[in-house]
């Protein structure tokens, strides 16, 4: 058996970068970022802060030890958005309603879902 790694360094890089100043800024605690190949399904980056350096695991308090996109549960909501985005953009395609326009997530609010 093999094991092939599709880290592309570049994209790994950049998405490290990007995270780290977005958790600084925005006052997280911690942060997460996949990059994945939607052709292929290979991670071309996956970032997480706080970071955790294995070969000084002493220095770090247990609960850093593990990698949260793989370790953690995200709760339905958290993880459809993708899926969700991802399908508007199929049938907006297929709509012809792409051609050169870009989407601001920044301006989406999220706010949570009122009580049943």
């Amino acid at each position: 058996a093999s094991l092939i790694l599709t880290i592309d360094r570049q994209v790994q890089a950049e998405v490290e970068t990007i995270l780290d100043r977005a958790v600084a800024d925005s006052g997280s605690i911690a942060g997460t970022i996949i990059v994945e190949n939607p052709r292929s399904g290979e991670i071309l980056a996956m970032a997480v802060v706080p970071e955790f350096n294995p070969n000084a695991f002493r220095d770090y308090k247990s609960d850093a030890w593990r990698n949260r996109i793989i370790a953690d549960c995200y709760e339905p909501g958290s993880s459809m958005k993708a899926f969700l985005l991802a399908a508007a953009q199929r049938l907006m395609q297929a709509l012809g309603a792409f051609a050169d326009h870009r989407v601001n997530l920044s301006r989406i609010e999220s706010r949570p879902m009122p009580p049943v």
